[in-house]
């Protein structure tokens, strides 16, 4: 992550700018999508762009406008010219005081022993700190998504059976996480802001994607107005494929390995409170 006050452009602290804009070039070299988060000390907003022909049209924007509304971060890479944009937009949006939730926790093979209890508690975190207007729902992933909580409130009388589902259910497999994610988000209002929190290790290892279908999987999330988080546990993570779902629909990821001093419960207040920030959705590019 880079820039000062209000100015932030999420590339992730696990990765350099390099890496992650010419992993977003490789996959989506012809895909534009515009995403701004408005908050406070985590982010008030993003844009990630790329395509030769959209920088000219970028710089140009960027030499009339002030520091305080834009910035501008170039990479030359072999005669090829990718950016990061990120702009501030006009005002502040409000935090949400009724978010839809989605939890995905991951159940497969590789999501067993300690990562996979605290998976479990770092999700009882997220709901216990929600607000009781929320409405949540709770996913397990594997090679098939299942529901064990409809969307609803996040009392513990309502959730307790959801969570004793999750913990009877036995890590084996391999994920669809592009799956459970469409399931996590048709499972919440269409009204306003879906956000989904994954927690897993990001291996995307069921019904492998191509790099269109992956493109048609972000296409979908951005126009349903789902953003997703996800906090990166297990023996071996995909942030990479992680943080690129993130950077297109105003998400953020934080990585296990990378959080020292802090509880499971703790982690899942976190998430929830990243869940309740707004997200611009600027209409046209």
């Amino acid at each position: 992550m880079f820039g000062h006050g209000g100015l932030t452009c999420h590339v992730f602290d696990l990765m350099t700018l390099k890496e992650i804009l010419r992993a977003l070039s490789e996959r989506f070299a012809m895909r534009i999508q515009c995403v701004m988060r408005a908050g406070n000390a985590l982010s008030r907003s993003l844009v990630a762009g790329f395509a030769l022909g959209l920088l000219v049209s970028a710089s140009h924007a960027w030499e009339s406008t002030s520091a305080q509304t834009s910035r501008l971060a170039t990479y030359d890479d072999s005669g090829k010219s990718l950016f990061a944009l990120s702009i501030v937009p006009d005002g502040v949006l409000a935090e949400s005081k009724a978010p839809n939730l989605a939890i995905i926790v991951d159940t497969s093979a590789s999501q067993n022993g300690d990562f996979r209890r605290e998976s479990i508690e770092i999700a009882r975190g997220i709901v216990e700190a929600l607000p009781d207007t929320a409405k949540v729902s709770l996913f397990a992933c594997d090679l098939k998504p299942a529901q064990l909580l409809a969307a609803g409130d996040p009392s513990a009388s309502r959730t307790a059976n959801g969570f004793e589902q999750l913990e009877r259910r036995l890590p084996l497999g391999t994920s669809d996480i592009a799956a459970a994610l469409r399931a996590a988000a048709s499972s919440l209002p269409d009204s306003g802001d879906r956000n989904l929190i994954y927690i897993g290790d990001g291996v995307h290892l069921s019904n492998l994607m191509n790099a269109q279908e992956f493109a048609d999987l972000v296409s979908e999330l951005v126009e349903g107005r789902c953003v997703v988080h996800s906090m990166a546990i297990g023996p071996r993570t995909d942030c990479e494929f992680l943080s690129t779902l993130a950077n297109h629909t105003g998400g953020r990821v934080f990585v296990r390995q990378q959080i020292q001093g802090l509880t499971p419960q703790q982690m899942g207040t976190e998430l929830s409170m990243v869940a309740l920030r707004p997200v611009f959705w600027p209409t046209h590019s």
